[in-house]
């Protein structure tokens, strides 16, 4: 819509004129990043200016605005209970998801005149900190989901962030098609699994991670079509091996007669003493995609000209992290189906979106957040078939693009315009967004970034000294009623009643951690946002991945990993 501001439209002719520097030196990090010809074309194209902090960077800055895995018992501004994503100290006000999208809700009585002078970002905290939000993002397909946010077609979940189609989920995230696990993150069509991550059509599957159609295994890594085997890794096509030595069945089952994964003690002795190290030399896949051309990242599926994670169905893609249908679009993070689109988190039927948060069914939208069905707007929260709006206020067609070109003119002059929102802007902690989940930081460097800091309650009873019991079989139902404190955090947790039911049906022992020690564990087992350009350590191809290649894992091309496990390189 560049026709309609001529200012803006001349500026932005002459900052693309003048540029055509494709390195850039991260304002956040100070490394050196380089864009590629599409990701170039791609910002041109959608007027908006080069970015000027690294990809993984951009990336954060909008999963810094999404909840993360911690949920909260607030009080709405109805005096209702509800379950929220947001701390208790945020500044935001939240009300019922089902008041905050009905015809009851009207956002445009909170619109302000903008300030074409003042900083925009400045004054959009004070109106964001005005627009009420939907409490907690959760799917109306759901069932019996309370405790779990930004879920889609799920049943009978608790306490589990992310995904499609699940049931019966305890503590888990960002899965596919799975039921009946716990404590586990991103596996996709498997059933029965236990503290296991990046598992692919896996069942009976404890302390795992890697893994693809293997079940009745614990303890391994890496492997594929693998049965009845224990600490294994970098195998496939086995079945009774033990620390990668083949046994006989009767062998493998004297073995497992002595292991008793009931026992806490037991299951960390054999982490601890042995399944880490060999964890440590196992050989990891620098990527897993398919049907894709052109692409660079990993889960990369039915792409072309992508560069990105988890990502399905995509063409001219840039810098992207969970998304799908996507095209002619950079910097976007859980979008489907959106196109010709720029630093887009949440965002769903969107068509020229830029700058915007959880915007669905949408067409040329900036800098807005939480709008539905609307069209032509600029920094709006909570609108619902709306158009010509300017922080929350409506104009004729003839006065919006007016003001909209003094807007976006004095944004570009400067600077602002083209970056996603700030840290300070955010509603949520830092500590308590997904960002932190993928990029912890300590208290210190999050007041650098100019973002908040959630303290979480921690036991101040002197009283309250017992662990979580080390036995399943001294457990009873009397467990339920009592806290006990994380060895990690100091944080009180609870055992509920469907993890209990799970632990005793599959004898695995209780965790003594708190869930979000726990998952945060999970998520740095599954690699971060940051795609690290290296060599195959076997035959010295150049590789993307986003897996760290500084730590003792050794990451080969697909081809090379293939080898390993059809030439039984690693058994014994």
């Amino acid at each position: 819509m560049l026709d309609n501001t001529p200012k803006f439209n001349q500026l932005i002719n002459d900052y693309y004129n003048n540029n055509h520097n494709l390195k850039i030196i991260c304002r956040e990090t100070g490394e050196e990043f380089e864009l590629s010809e599409g990701m170039y074309d791609t910002y041109k194209k959608n007027g908006v200016p080069l970015p000027t902090v690294a990809p993984h960077i951009r990336l954060l800055r909008m999963r810094a605005h999404m909840g993360g895995i911690e949920l909260f018992m607030r009080t709405d501004g109805q005096g209702k209970d509800i379950v929220s994503v947001y701390d208790p100290q945020s500044p935001g006000q939240i009300v019922d998801v089902d008041y905050a999208f009905s015809d009851e809700f009207n956002a445009l009585q909170y619109g302000k005149e903008l300030n074409v002078q003042e900083s925009f970002f400045s004054q959009w905290k004070k109106l964001s900190e005005t627009v009420p939000r939907p409490a907690i993002a959760t799917d109306d397909n759901s069932e019996n989901c309370t405790w779990c946010s930004y879920d889609l077609e799920f049943k009978n979940c608790y306490a589990t962030f992310g995904g499609v189609s699940n049931e019966n989920l305890l503590f888990c995230d960002m899965c596919i098609n799975s039921k009946h696990s716990v404590d586990s993150g991103n596996i996709t069509k498997s059933e029965w699994c236990y503290d296991s991550v990046s598992c692919f059509q896996c069942a009976n599957t404890y302390y795992s991670a890697f893994c693809e159609s293997s079940y009745d295994i614990a303890f391994c890594f890496g492997c594929k079509n693998v049965s009845n085997s224990f600490g294994c890794y970098n195998i496939q096509n086995k079945k009774y091996c033990f620390f990668n030595q083949q046994l006989t069945k009767d062998q493998y089952e004297e073995y497992m007669k002595k292991i008793d994964l009931g026992n806490r003690a037991v299951s960390d002795a054999y982490w601890q003493k042995k399944v880490k190290d060999l964890w440590a030399n196992a050989y990891l896949s620098a990527n897993v995609n398919f049907n894709s051309e052109r692409a660079l990242g990993d889960e990369l599926i039915n792409c072309k000209d992508t560069y990105g994670i988890s990502v399905f169905t995509a063409e001219r893609l840039y810098n992207t992290f969970d998304a799908s249908f996507a095209k002619d679009s950079c910097d976007i993070t859980t979008c489907n189906t959106i196109e010709k689109s720029v630093n887009c988190l949440r965002c769903i039927n969107a068509y020229e979106n830029k700058m915007c948060i959880a915007c669905e069914g949408c067409v040329d939208m900036e800098y807005c957040e939480n709008c539905v069905s609307c069209e032509h707007c600029f920094g709006c929260i909570g609108l619902n078939h709306k158009k010509f709006c300017i922080f929350n206020v409506e104009y004729s067609e003839e006065e919006y693009w007016k003001k909209l070109d003094e807007i976006k003119s004095a944004m570009f002059i400067r600077g602002e315009y083209g970056e996603f929102f700030p840290y300070f802007t955010s509603l949520f902690a830092y500590n308590t967004s997904h960002a932190d989940v993928f990029f912890p930081l300590e208290k210190e460097e999050v007041e650098k970034l100019q973002s908040r800091w959630y303290v979480f309650s921690k036991n101040n009873q002197t009283s309250l000294t017992e662990s979580v019991p080390e036995k399943l079989n001294s457990v009873g139902d009397d467990i339920l009623q009592k806290q006990f404190i994380c060895p990690s955090s100091g944080r009180l947790l609870r055992v509920v009643r469907p993890q209990l039911t799970f632990h005793k049906k599959m004898n695995v022992a209780l965790p003594a951690e708190h869930p979000s020690v726990r998952r945060k564990k999970k998520y740095k087992l599954m690699g971060g946002l940051k795609l690290h350009k290296t060599n195959c350590v076997e035959c010295q191809i150049e590789i993307y991945t986003r897996y760290n290649p500084a730590s003792s894992q050794k990451i080969v091309c697909g081809e090379c990993y293939n080898k390993i496990l059809l030439e039984d390189r690693m058994m014994l």
